[in-house]
């Protein structure tokens, strides 16, 4: 048990000196078998972000594996929610919370269309939608 705890301290150490894993932090979650194997699961900001914990956590004593399947960054998932949304949709992450502005479809049961779709992302935690209305044109008076 006191090895666990030990590989746990390590990371912990790890992700509270770099400032930019220190802020995903509450996003983070560990978990350590007896055996050595660090399972991620969680969102983080950057793919660097994710590389310096992994190749960081492989130098600590005591781990023997580590499955980071479940550790989804913001940087993947808007390449891959970017292949959903249509044209005028923007958007934005942030530890997994998905931001959708521009122009959204105007048919409200669209719009939810488009919301169950990206929460239907692995690694979406949440998504906000910030959608604008252009003005509809005026018939012109005679």
């Amino acid at each position: 048990m006191s090895r666990v705890l030990d590989i746990e301290e390590d990371i912990r150490t790890i992700i509270n000196s770099y400032p930019p894993l220190r802020e995903s932090d509450p996003y983070i979650h560990i978990a350590i078998d007896a055996k050595g194997q660090v399972t991620f699961t969680g969102n983080l900001r950057t793919k660097v972000i994710r590389r310096v914990l992994i190749d960081s956590t492989r130098l600590v004593p005591g781990v023997t594996a580590i499955n980071d399947a479940a550790l989804y960054d913001d940087d993947a998932l808007l390449i891959e929610i970017g292949a959903i949304i249509p044209p005028g949709v923007y958007l934005t992450a942030v530890n997994g919370h998905v931001v959708l502005s521009g122009r959204g479809p105007k048919d409200p049961a669209e719009v939810q269309k488009l919301v169950a779709a990206v929460a239907g992302v692995p690694g979406v935690r949440g998504t906000t939608t910030r959608f604008y209305r252009t003005a509809q044109p005026q018939a012109a008076a005679h």
